[in-house]
């Protein structure tokens, strides 16, 4: 469609407008930041590669979790139901733990009642559950002398549909339940994992009984958990598959690996931010991370494209970066203010979810504009291909106008428009 515009009357205008939009006039004042850089590669290369490791390490803490309100609007009805329940009966959400007894096991035998006691005391040693009930606390509602152990058979005094929700005979089956808050999975975990141990514990002390967790905030500790877990991996094997795809396209080992910090900064950047905001990874951050690394590759791309057509015209490295920087700069600069705004739009939203999302995505985009206008510059400049000819007279150069900016006082931006005024 662009190209056909451009041969209809409407492309008569694009001449007159070209370099005269906000970005363009004054792009050329930041040549002073590229000649900067280009002196000081070695430390600002040094820099972006040791901040990005560092950066990567914090990211590494971040926890996977999940809770049920996030996807819902934070002033709605339901949440605020939920956080009452939460505060009044423990929580909303249930868990069970299954008891199954040997077959050879009469349905009223003490052992049943036994195991099911030492049950509510394991549940109730665990702060985060509440309320467990089960055929425990119904013997111990119903009329009788005596331990509980010895009153099974005053079950049969409770309504039916009462009595099976807690114990099935026919089944073997007893149940215990439980309540769980709405606090997230990554604090439940280690209260689940510690039931799983003690549960397979007590199956020692009664042979032939079966215990089993289970219930909605189990299965997705076991699950949804996991799910996270995996993206988490795809990301990483996605951006394995972007270094491969770039080195392949330019034919450059080189160029492939020096695409990995400008794109992995934004990444680990982002996840740090997160890390001090006090916030886990979840499933809306998994998807916000491989969207914004497809967008964020997008910069580089653009910016290696530029800087290797200026190499095959015979350009030396440090004018080449600088072509680079002024074809790409304008297209940098106002696809990440658009796609920023974009994102900020979503920052209005009453949804917990939508507004991390949001917030993620433009941290990542921004992000990825300063890494591809500082550190990949500087990561091209260290890198470059020595012994040829090409790269003597690029440090030759470099050392001239050095010497030339002290001597007469020219500043790298006046340089840097002589140098693009020739081009």
């Amino acid at each position: 469609v662009i190209p056909l515009a451009c041969l209809s009357p409407i492309g008569r205008w694009l001449h007159p407008g070209e370099k005269k939009d906000l970005i363009d006039r004054h792009l050329g004042r930041l040549g002073g930041l590229i000649d900067w850089i280009l002196r000081r590669h070695g430390w600002v290369s040094l820099f972006g590669i040791a901040l990005t490791l560092a950066l990567a390490v914090i990211a590494g803490t971040l926890r996977p979790d999940s809770r049920l309100t996030s996807a819902l609007p934070q002033r709605s009805e339901v949440i605020q139901a939920m956080h009452r329940m939460d505060y009044k009966l423990g929580g909303l959400e249930t868990g069970t733990v299954e008891v199954l007894w040997p077959e050879l096991l009469e349905p009223d035998s003490p052992q049943i009642v036994e195991a099911v006691e030492r049950i509510h005391a394991i549940l109730g040693a665990e702060s985060l559950l509440g309320s467990p009930i089960s055929i425990y606390n119904l013997l111990q509602a119903l009329p009788g002398e005596g331990p509980v152990t010895e009153r099974m058979t005053t079950l049969e005094l409770l309504p039916p549909p009462l009595k099976r929700a807690f114990i099935r005979p026919g089944e073997r089956r007893a149940t215990v339940i439980f309540r769980v808050q709405d606090l997230g999975i990554a604090k439940y975990g280690p209260v689940f994992a510690r039931l799983e141990q003690q549960l397979s514990e007590l199956a020692v002390d009664f042979p032939g009984f079966e215990f089993r967790l289970d219930g909605g905030a189990v299965f997705r500790w076991r699950n949804l958990y996991q799910v996270v877990v995996d993206l988490a991996t795809s990301l990483g094997t996605a951006s394995l598959v972007i270094f491969l795809i770039l080195t392949l396209v330019y034919g450059s080992l080189r160029l492939g690996l020096i695409s990995i910090i400008p794109n992995l900064f934004p990444l680990v950047a982002t996840a740090s931010i997160l890390v001090f905001m006090g916030q886990s990874l979840e499933l809306v951050s998994v998807c916000a991370f491989t969207v914004c690394l497809g967008i964020a590759v997008d910069d580089t791309i653009h910016f290696l494209t530029r800087y290797t057509e200026e190499r095959k015209r015979g350009l030396d490295e440090a004018t080449a970066i600088r072509q680079a920087f002024v074809g790409v700069g304008t297209a940098l600069i106002m696809t990440t203010m658009v796609l920023v705004a974009g994102f900020a739009s979503v920052l209005m939203s009453d949804t917990r979810d939508h507004r991390i999302f949001a917030v993620m995505g433009g941290m990542t985009i921004f992000s990825a504009l300063l890494a591809d206008m500082t550190i990949l510059p500087a990561l091209l400049y260290a890198f470059r291909r020595r012994g040829r000819r090409g790269a003597k007279l690029d440090l030759a150069t470099s050392s001239d106008e050095a010497e030339s900016e002290s001597s007469t006082g020219i500043s790298g931006s006046d340089r840097y428009d002589e140098v693009i005024g020739g081009a």
